[in-house]
């Protein structure tokens, strides 16, 4: 899953992924990037992840879903959106650096080889379909 949060200006959360991830470390990326649990559905695993990564409780809208593929391996993702008004966050250490508004420009310029793997087809879906 994925969660697009933004604030009322219209920008939207990017995350740095922590240096302690296997993959896409240091790398910006999308607000909230999870899996489901086991017999959960797609609007639970949303919450629950940005819970754990932001320690955030936000009522989350579902945008669509895509096919994803990731060199190796392909998966359906669900594509939610979150609004904040400012909460304070609490940052999942193993899993986000740091988190950040941007606006739709600035993420247009983001260099590629500072963004994780997929990431500018997950943004274009969400403006997309928002």
């Amino acid at each position: 899953i994925y969660v697009f949060i933004v604030n009322q200006n219209g920008e939207i959360l990017l995350q740095k992924r922590s240096m302690k991830k296997d993959i896409g470390a240091g790398l910006w990326d999308i607000s909230v990037a999870g899996h489901n649990d086991l017999g959960e559905d797609y609007e639970d695993a949303a919450r629950r992840e940005v819970k754990e990564e932001l320690g955030l409780t936000l009522d989350v809208r579902h945008i669509g879903k895509m096919l994803v593929e990731f060199g190796n391996e392909t998966e359906m993702d669900a594509i939610f959106e979150a609004v904040t008004d400012g909460h304070a966050m609490t940052l999942q250490e193993e899993e986000v650096e740091k988190v950040d508004f941007f606006g739709i420009e600035s993420i247009a310029n983001f260099p590629k080889d500072k963004v994780s793997t997929r990431f500018y087809d997950i943004v274009n879906f969400y403006l997309k379909n928002r």
